[in-house]
Parts: C-alpha cells; sequence; structure tokens
C-alpha cells in the first residue's frame, strides 16, 4: 500500500465503506464520541493490518482504532482487553480525548488492566478538560461519591453542570437532585426543575419517574392534605396513601425529612397492592442502591417485571 504524505499508510483501504471513513474522521479529529459500537467500525482483517502499520507508525487515531478492535475483538483478532489497554494508553499519552476516557473505563472496570479508581480518575479528569462529555459526567460521579478522587461535591456540580450542558441526561438528572438538595452549593428550586425537566425530555427514565412523581403527588391528592391525614390514610392500608407518604419520604417534602429506608418501606406497602407506581420507584431504587437501601437486583428485577404486567 502506497503510503501518505506524511509517511504513514491512509487508514482506509479500497474496501472501506462509508460509515467507517466517517468513524475514522471522528476519531482523527479527536472528537469524545459515545462508549457505544458504531455502526460499520467494525473492521476486517485487512484493515486490521493496515491500522497496525499506521499505530505502529505513531498514529493517535490508529492506535485507538486498534484498541477498539481487540476490545471487541474485530478483523480476526481475539478479544484481548491487556493489549487494548496497551494501545489505548498510547493514543492517550498523545493526548487524545477519547482514548483518555477509555482507558479510563477501562481502569474503573477492571478490563486489561488491575482495577484502580484513582488511576480511572486521573485519566477522566484529563479526558473531561478535553471536552469528553462523558467523561465530565462520571468524573461529576466520582467527585460526588468520593470514589478514587476525594469527595469534592463543588466540583462534582461543575463537572456535572458541564456535561449537562452538551446533553448529557444522566449528569442533568443529577444536578437537579444536587441543586434541589444543595448539594455542592445553595438550593436553588428553579435550577433544580430546569434540568430535571431538561433530563425527562432526553429521555431518561429516572427523571421521567420523578416527574412523574412531582405530577402525581399534586394531583393525586391535594397539596393542603395534611401530613397527619397521609399518614392515617397510609396506615389504615390506603395504597396511594402509602405511595403518597413513600414519595415524601424521598423526596424530604409535604412535612417529612428525606429517608430513603423510610420511603422503602412504605413503596413496598403500597407496591403490594398493586400500585404500579411504587413498583417502578423500588425497582429503580433496589437496582443500584441509595442513601441506606443496600442493592438487591433480584428484587429490582421481581418488582419492575411485574410493574410491567399491569401489576399482576
Amino acid at each position: 500500500m502506497t503510503p501518505s504524505a506524511s509517511g504513514t499508510p491512509p487508514l482506509i483501504g479500497p474496501r472501506g465503506g462509508s460509515a467507517w471513513r466517517k468513524a475514522v474522521a471522528v476519531l482523527m479529529l479527536g472528537v469524545a464520541i459515545a462508549w457505544s459500537p458504531i455502526p460499520g467500525l467494525a473492521m476486517n482483517p485487512e484493515e486490521v493490518a493496515t491500522t497496525r502499520q499506521a499505530a505502529e507508525n505513531g498514529s493517535a487515531s490508529a492506535q485507538v482504532l486498534l484498541a477498539i478492535a481487540y476490545l471487541n475483538g474485530d478483523g480476526g483478532l481475539a478479544k484481548d482487553g491487556k493489549l487494548a489497554a496497551q494501545w489505548f494508553e498510547r493514543a492517550a499519552l498523545q493526548g487524545n480525548g477519547y482514548a483518555e476516557g477509555r482507558l479510563a473505563e477501562l481502569y474503573a472496570d477492571g478490563i486489561g488492566v488491575a482495577r484502580n479508581p484513582k488511576i480511572a480518575a486521573d485519566w477522566r479528569e484529563r479526558a473531561a478538560r478535553r471536552g469528553n462529555v462523558e467523561a465530565q459526567f462520571k468524573l461529576g460521579q466520582m467527585y460526588l461519591d468520593g470514589i478514587g478522587i476525594a469527595q469534592d461535591r463543588q466540583r462534582a456540580r461543575e463537572w456535572l453542570q458541564k456535561a449537562a450542558e452538551e446533553g448529557n441526561r444522566e449528569a442533568a438528572f443529577l444536578l437537579a437532585r444536587m441543586y434541589g438538595e444543595g448539594l455542592g452549593g445553595p438550593v436553588d428550586q428553579a435550577l433544580a426543575d430546569h434540568w430535571l425537566y431538561k433530563s425527562a425530555q432526553g429521555g431518561y427514565a429516572a427523571a421521567d419517574d420523578m416527574l412523574s412523581w412531582i405530577k402525581s403527588f399534586g394531583h393525586t391528592y391535594d397539596r393542603t392534605l395534611s401530613l397527619e391525614a397521609v399518614r392515617r390514610l397510609a396506615t389504615d392500608g390506603d395504597a396511594e396513601a402509602q405511595y403518597q407518604l413513600g414519595l415524601r419520604c424521598y423526596l424530604g417534602k409535604g412535612g417529612e425529612r428525606r429517608d430513603l429506608p423510610q420511603a422503602v418501606k412504605w413503596f413496598e406497602r403500597a407496591a403490594g397492592q398493586g400500585q404500579l407506581m411504587a413498583m417502578r420507584n423500588l425497582a429503580r431504587i433496589l437496582a443500584r442502591g441509595e442513601e441506606g437501601v443496600p442493592a438487591d437486583p433480584g428484587a429490582a428485577r421481581a418488582w419492575a417485571e411485574r410493574a410491567d404486567k399491569g401489576g399482576r
């Protein structure tokens, strides 16, 4: 194959399709793209050989493509997380923001390298500073939870804000929570509502659920109904009141302080009587666990499946 003017063989062979050309163009520009597979990105053996030659000659974009090939097992290559990590690192050391983000993922998950949240945080910060939106979101999470890095809710809010402004719907959801609860700065209910709606508009299910809770809270029971009245109805076995009381405990509104374990108890009582929103809320909370509530994936699946069947 004839080398290019720069001395690096071209990445695209005669069989390269338009989707492949676009994928390479994105990586050549150093744009941070999502972690999901790119349609048409899988390479054939000839393309792998060409890409390897370019990678060995120092092309950061080719190093990224070769790393992805090893990660996915494309072009006749066996899946090899260790080699994928090595090629991502070579590209990352050249300042490729996408490679920095992917390398952070490998360290976070322990794929091809020993799991190391601290190193993951370091690479994520480098990628985030280069504009990698996914890295900005995940770095914000790390600062929020103090994983791999000292907890700093102010910096968490800053990074989540950057990612949310670029359209990351999960970052928008977390940012809404931070503004609503005063994490990392003062409470700002207007901004909390703004980012919650942005997240829901982006199709994020948790945000959509939260909006449903709020709407239900406003319409199923009058907001003027006293806490004592809701508690009395809930204690007497009213499923909707049990759900509403759980909602108040979850949100820390309507006279209740935020208490997730107590919210789960009321949701469970309501769900046991067939209240669908309580089932969906339980499924979401138990899937990963939240403050004071341990994760229970089995129970989460069971509640989600029951809700999908209309509560039966």
